[in-house]
Parts: C-alpha cells; structure tokens; sequence
C-alpha cells in the first residue's frame, strides 16, 4: 500500500510526482498523468526506527527533457520521529538516483513544509513546533557545508502554540506562505485554535519579534552505499497504474466565512481576528415576592463597537453562575434578539438570592457575560415580610458543607506520602463553591503540601516534621448575602497533619537467642 502525502506536477501538466511512504520508507514515483501508468517508483530506506517516515512535499526543476531533477522534504525521520530531511534526485533516461541528501537532527522535532528547486540552488522551510518557529533559507545543490545560516521566524511568543500544516515558497524563493493553527498570534492569546494563513516577509511588519538569522548544523551526504539514507531503489508496485479523482472529502462540508473583514486582518497589524469588543447594559437586581404575578425583565441586546458589514448573529445562553441550569420557576426565552427572563413562585423555600450568567456569543465565537442578580422574597403581607408587611426581608445564604466528615487528624513519616481525598461539597442554594486552604502560624502553604481539586496529597521530608493545623474554607457567589456578613458565615473545616521522624532498624543475628536492633 502507498500512503502519499506530496505531488508536484511538470509545467506542461504531463507529469505527477507523488512522495509518500511505502513499506515504512520513503517513496517517490512518477505518473504519466493521462494514462496512469506508474513510470518510476523509487524506494529510500533511511536507518531510523520510525514508521511513519515520509515524503511530504517536492519540488520539480524541468531538464528541457522528460526526466526532471526532483528535490523532497522528508519528515519523520529517526528513531523518535523527530528529524527531517531535504533530498535530491536527478532523473536520467528513466532512471532516479539520489544525488544528495541534507539530515536535520535538531534538539527538538522539526518537520519540513516546503522546498523550491531551482537549477543551481534551492530554498527550504522548516518548522520547529516546540518553540513555535520557522527557519527560511536557502543552499547550494553542490554545497557540502554542515553548517547553515537560516532565518528565525516567530508568528507566536509561547511555545508549543503554533502549528503550520502546509507552507508554498514562491518559484524564486521570495517569499513564502504557511497556512496551521495557532492560539497566539505574537502576545494575543485566544480561548480556541484560530486557523491562520501568514505570508513572510510581505507582512513582517505584523510580527513583534524580530526575524533573525541562526545557525544549524546538518548532515550531507553524497555517498549513499552507507550511513542515514541508502540509495534509491527501483521498487515495483502492486499495480502498474492508478486511477485518481480530485474530489472534496465527503466529511467536509461548504460554509459561508462569517465576519472576514479585509481591513481587520493581521495584514494590517491587528491585534485580533475580532478587533472590537461586546458590551451590554447592566440592569439592577432584579426582586420578586412570592406569589406575586409573574415578573418579566427584559435585558437589552449586546452590542459590538465595531460596524461590520454582514449581518451581526447573537445567541445568548443563561445558567446560574455555578454552571447549572436556571431552576424551573426563572423561564428564559430570546424574543427579537432580546433576552427575556420571567419569574414566578409560590414556594416559599425558593426566597434567596440568585446570581445569573448571561453569556452573549457573536457570531458563534466572540463571547462576553453578564452577570445577572435576582432576589426572591416572601410575600410583603407575609410576617417577615417586604415593606409592605411592616418587617425586614429575610433571605438566608445557607454555608456551602461537605457531604460527610473529613479526617480529623492524619499522622504519616517523614519521606512518605499521603493523599487526602476531600469529600463532595453541597451548596443548599446552588451557589458557585470556592475553597480556600491556610496553615495555623504559615503565610504560605508549604511546599510539600500539594492541594489539588478534590485532593491534597503530602510529601514531606525530615525537615517538615511537626504538628499542622489545616484550615479549609468553604464559601460561595452569593453576591447579596455574602458568607462573610454579619447574619451569614462560611463554615470552617479544620484538620490536623501529625509527621513523625521516620526510623528504620537494622536487624543482625548473632544467634537464634540474641539478637540486636539498631536505630539508624
């Protein structure tokens, strides 16, 4: 089976190059376009483990002739996959032979995207993923040397963040472009993976790092009876033709682009795809008695500060602030792109406080949220009542607690380990549940407690030894009622660390009657 990842087609469109992977090697043929038949299959074993070792993409120089000089990126290659390669290949009266060969073993994995070949000389692009950068450059065919001067480039300041699937230098090595995915663009970092298409170095001046020029050490070889690539063989593939149809994969489907606007794009240095920002109306709390005829408020649109000149689409979701879905009595609905709450109750266990998420989302990728706060009260005739029944409102915020007891005390040695597992917290109001942890007498935690999710896991030394009080503090959202007021307080839960000094015994026979322990 042939797994084909390149093609390049001869000027005149008679010719198809395919590079790809055959048998785990590498594999370049060549196609007569209009028949099918398979003219030249050639097979280059290179002395890595890998079997994903490919050919990706290759360049055509047309010899005036029907052979053509061939050079190809590699990828893949080694025992880790990690390193790449650039080969050359003359054909000559239907044979292909490598001539030449480039191997970069770098620090760090480094794939090549493209390369341009022209009669004397070619140009290469290479991508190092973990450092988030490319290295442009160009060589002599005939150069032996095993240093190289490319140019750095950096679209992304993270590492680890960009990730160019395809680059296209141009026919006289002027320019290139690299189409990936990326979550930075220089220091702007997004909540999703962003598709990008970048040209270098008509749009440089987009870039807040500075291209600069780097060295790199390769290995040539022109000999190939030994060492990492071996010489082209001639290989026969299963069949002597293959068919082909160019057609759009059956999982993609066609979209309109929304919002691709020409003078919002990086080409004129923008900070962001979305250049504009979401606001929206704040609105007072929101209070509602028992009993009362149902109450409906309605929120005013969001609103972008850019003009754009295809339609705006909003949606607007809204849940409690802790993630779960509004409770039955709050009904939301969008009404002529106005979000719309309606509240009604007789249940007087439902009087609390409420805070709710309005996220407003344009275009299904910009968001912003609005924090909503609703107030339920008993009725105002009801004792405890609003004003209109003479007494204060009473709406209680109820501590967030665990579901059962935590260990109260935990004793381990020292240069042992220890995982406490939390319990579930339970909030009676369904408010958003913060935890925080402090020791007795320490400003910080110390560093061999190491507090996780639902876990706190203990990794102490011999200079840890010692008694420790941990606090652990449950409190919640609620923006009316807060846990650390006068009528309302967060629980504390308390629990005692007790570290012992390991001691280990040496035990030494000097009869099946005597025998002696030592203390290390």
């Amino acid at each position: 089976m042939i797994s084909a990842v390149g093609v390049s087609f001869n000027t005149n469109q008679q010719y198809m190059y395919i590079g790809g992977r055959h048998q785990s090697q590498l594999l370049i043929a060549k196609i007569d376009y209009s028949s099918g038949n398979i003219l030249i299959a050639s097979q280059i074993t290179q002395s890595g483990s890998s079997q994903l070792k490919q050919i990706s993409a290759l360049s055509l120089y047309d010899k005036g002739t029907s052979d053509m000089n061939q050079l190809a990126c590699a990828n893949y290659l080694g025992n880790s996959e990690s390193a790449s390669g650039i080969l050359y290949f003359d054909e000559s009266s239907g044979v292909n032979s490598l001539l030449y060969a480039w191997y970069f073993d770098l620090s760090q994995t480094s794939i090549c995207l493209d390369v341009k070949l022209e009669q004397t000389k070619f140009y290469y692009l290479m991508n190092l993923p973990q450092q988030s950068k490319n290295y442009f450059g160009t060589m002599d065919i005939t150069s032996t040397s095993t240093q190289i001067s490319v140019m750095q480039i950096r679209l992304s300041s993270k590492s680890e963040s960009f990730y160019p699937s395809k680059g296209l230098i141009s026919s006289d090595g002027s320019f290139y472009y690299d189409v990936g995915n990326t979550t930075y663009i220089n220091n702007n970092k997004y909540d999703r993976d962003l598709g990008y298409v970048m040209k270098y170095p008509v749009n440089s001046g987009c870039l807040q790092t500075t291209p600069s020029s780097v060295t790199l050490s390769v290995t040539y070889q022109s000999s190939f009876n030994s060492g990492i690539f071996s010489q082209a063989v001639s290989k026969t593939l299963p069949s002597s033709s293959v068919s082909y149809d160019f057609q759009a994969l059956s999982s993609v489907s066609e979209q309109s682009l929304t919002s691709l606007n020409i003078e919002e794009l990086p080409s004129t240095c923008m900070n962001s795809i979305f250049s504009g920002t979401i606001s929206f109306t704040n609105i007072p709390t929101q209070v509602y008695y028992i009993n009362d005829p149902s109450l409906e408020f309605i929120v005013q649109a969001f609103t972008y500060s850019q003009a754009c000149s295809e339609t705006l689409i909003w949606t607007y979701q809204a849940t409690l602030s802790n993630g779960n879905a509004l409770p039955s009595f709050i009904g939301f609905t969008v009404n002529n792109n106005l979000p719309t709450f309606t509240i009604f109750t007789a249940d007087s266990s439902k009087v609390k406080s409420y805070a709710i998420f309005l996220v407003g989302t344009l275009q299904g990728t910009q968001s912003q949220r609005q924090n909503i706060h609703v107030q339920i009260k008993k009725a105002s005739n009801a004792p405890g009542g609003g004003s209109g029944g003479g007494g204060a409102s009473l709406v209680e915020n109820n501590a967030p607690i665990y579901q059962s007891d935590l260990v109260k005390v935990v004793q381990i040695y020292s240069d042992q380990s220890e995982t406490i597992n939390l319990p579930n917290e339970y909030d009676q109001d369904d408010n958003l549940i913060t935890r925080s942890i402090s020791i007795q007498f320490w400003n910080n935690i110390p560093d061999f407690i190491e507090v996780q999710e639902h876990v706190i896991k203990l990794h102490p030394s011999s200079k840890d030894i010692g008694n420790y009080l941990m606090t652990i503090k449950l409190t919640d959202d609620d923006f009316f009622n807060p846990l650390n007021g006068l009528d309302c307080k967060a629980l504390n839960h308390r629990e005692q660390v007790q570290i012992f000094k390991l001691i280990r015994y040496k035990r030494t026979y000097q009869s099946n009657l005597d025998r002696q322990f030592l203390s290390d």
